[in-house]
């Protein structure tokens, strides 16, 4: 079938969305997308606010772990000196 015949049509245009969707064509992982869920919101009705929505919260985490672990190292060395 020719490509115009498709999308040169409202229902080829169709068929084709939902070909593209079905097959999860041009997602990241190469699968269909999962189902789109509406948000939970908690008692207070207030959204809570994503570490990933600005990014801030996962880079002061992945700094205080990393702070965490130069601590841990630097006390690794200190018990080998005791024994």
């Amino acid at each position: 079938m020719k490509m115009e015949d498709i999308l040169g049509t409202k229902k080829g245009i169709e068929a084709l969305t939902d070909f593209l969707q079905a097959s999860g064509a041009f997602t990241k992982t190469g699968l269909p997308r999962g189902e789109i869920l509406a948000p939970i919101y908690d008692a207070g009705g207030e959204e809570e606010e994503s570490e990933e929505s600005d990014g801030e919260g996962a880079r002061e985490e992945e700094e205080e772990e990393e702070e965490e672990e130069g601590e841990e190292d630097s006390n690794e060395g200190s018990d080998q000196e005791e024994e």
